[in-house]
């Protein structure tokens, strides 16, 4: 089978990194360029972040990186600080400078909308941050964005506990607006929430014994250690577990293998207004709604080991450690 086709949307953050790391680590993707967003961090920060990562594992030619949107469409900037540091990488970017790579100067928006002209009904767009970017491709033209595979989006919460507020996940939060424009665009959406995402667990114990499997003069091990070490501190410190949420992984995971999640057609919007449930994904259950007005693919369930594994696989081939890649 041919490797499908994929632009990634993110603002590297950690899991972010972990994300295209897996990616990049698996044949059955063909990575054709790299959207940045502010999120997790700033855009400039961001789009550093996806260089590092770029320079660490993405081989002599590595996909272009577009900076895209600074700002939200609809709101004051949110950021996630608390859980990825100031710098996106729990301060291990300065660790890792960027010396070979520059980003593009076309912007994400003219990028996505031009790989998404040339190869129409082949491409899969997956958001692993605010849907900035991809809410002003809509806008600027809604017919070519029509030519979409498909679309990921890691956001949102269907029955589950959200993780900014009682009722919003962080990517939704950040630019409310805008995931209300991909949610209602009537593309194919598939939404990979909190709900999978926590079942989604790397133990720490399992990531450390993939690392030592890295030979220690191998640069993808230090990445990957710096990368990682506070992130399940602070899953410890604020969750009391020994692992990690694999949020932005899991929606890569299903573009590489649709069969990791179980997932139902439903009516879904997004709230934009309200005083306690602004960026909340609503989810409408009813049958007779359901057999009328869906619009969106929502995950349901998880494959939790089976994604591990492949998950663990493709690090250990982006690492350039021996392996059978995915």
């Amino acid at each position: 089978m041919q490797p499908r086709k994929v632009i990634i949307d993110t603002d590297p953050g950690i899991d972010d990194a972990l994300a295209l790391i897996l990616a990049l680590g698996s044949e059955a993707l063909d990575v054709r360029l790299i959207a940045t967003v502010a999120g997790n961090v700033d855009l400039d920060c961001c789009t550093a972040n996806a260089l590092r990562i770029l320079e660490a594992f993405g081989g002599p030619a590595p996909p272009p990186v577009h900076p895209g949107c600074a700002r939200p469409l609809g709101r004051r900037l949110a950021r996630a600080k608390h859980v990825h540091g100031a710098d996106g990488f729990s301060g291990a970017a300065e660790r890792h400078p960027v010396r070979r790579l520059e980003a593009s100067r076309t912007d994400a928006v003219t990028a996505i909308l031009s790989a998404v002209r040339e190869n129409p009904d082949e491409m899969t767009l997956i958001a692993l941050g605010p849907l900035t970017n991809v809410a002003s491709a809509i806008e600027v033209d809604a017919e070519a964005m029509t030519r979409l595979r498909e679309l990921i989006v890691m956001g949102g919460s269907f029955g589950h506990e959200s993780n900014v507020t009682a009722a919003a996940e962080f990517n939704f939060f950040a630019d409310p607006v805008a995931a209300r424009v991909v949610i209602q665009s009537g593309l194919p959406v598939t939404v990979v929430g909190l709900n999978v995402t926590h079942r989604a667990v790397l133990p720490r114990a399992r990531f450390e014994a993939l690392l030592r499997e890295i030979p220690s003069a191998v640069p993808a091990r230090r990445f990957l250690t710096d990368l990682t070490r506070q992130y399940f501190e602070v899953y410890k410190r604020q969750r009391g577990i020994e692992g990690a949420y694999l949020h932005d992984p899991l929606a890569v995971g299903a573009a590489i293998d649709p069969q990791l999640i179980a997932s139902r057609r439903y009516p879904c919007d997004v709230e934009i207004e309200g005083e306690l449930t602004t960026g909340m994904l609503v989810v409408d259950t009813r049958e007779a709604a359901v057999e009328d007005r869906s619009n969106v693919r929502v995950a349901t369930a998880v494959d939790a080991e089976r994604f591990l594994t492949l998950f663990e696989r493709a690090l250990r081939t982006a690492a350039g450690t021996p392996t059978q890649k995915v």
